[in-house]
């Protein structure tokens, strides 16, 4: 059953940290479908990089999204309306769009490190950080998707080790 976009941010803000210590940030929420707080693929290869770095074994999603947030980590997106189902044109505008509600969101939040998700959001989420006047780590890893899963893993993974292992909330 496709989440509503109202019920898409209902649940994101669910699993939001006091302090989010890392933000990961992704292109939206997909049309019709689940996404990284129901399940997706990105919920899978982040969970499974969790799982190494952390020596942890999450029984289920729930499970590794209660960790996700207890260790201060939030997937928030560039554009909060689908854009997965727009042409090239429109969604690159939808995007560009996205830049100046990113970058207010980016200043509330407040990370210690961003990690963008999805290299061709790259320029637009770079931009929304630096209009949000945020000084932190940003790091861009491609989508473990098409044949990126282990680039994503072990770059993700890097990411973990040095930002978040052996931290405590």
């Amino acid at each position: 059953m496709p989440t509503s976009m109202n019920g898409t941010e209902r649940i994101r803000q669910s699993f939001k940290p006091d302090k989010i210590r890392m933000l990961l940030i992704g292109e939206s929420a997909p049309a019709g479908g689940d996404f990284f707080y129901t399940h997706s693929r990105m919920t899978i290869y982040v969970s499974q990089a969790f799982e190494s770095v952390f020596n942890e074994n999450f029984d289920d999603d729930l499970s590794f999204l209660k960790y996700f947030q207890e260790k201060g980590c939030y997937l928030d997106d560039l554009s909060l309306s689908p854009v997965n189902h727009m042409f090239s044109g429109q969604r690159k505008e939808a995007l560009k769009t996205s830049v100046g509600p990113l970058s207010k969101r980016i200043a509330e939040h407040n990370p210690d490190v961003i990690v963008i998700i999805m290299k061709k959001i790259d320029r637009y989420v770079r931009e929304a950080i630096k209009l949000s006047k945020k000084s932190c780590s940003v790091y861009t890893l491609p989508f473990p998707g098409n044949g990126h899963q282990n680039k994503f893993m072990s770059e993700f993974s890097t990411i973990l080790r040095r930002h978040l292992r052996g931290k405590h909330n």
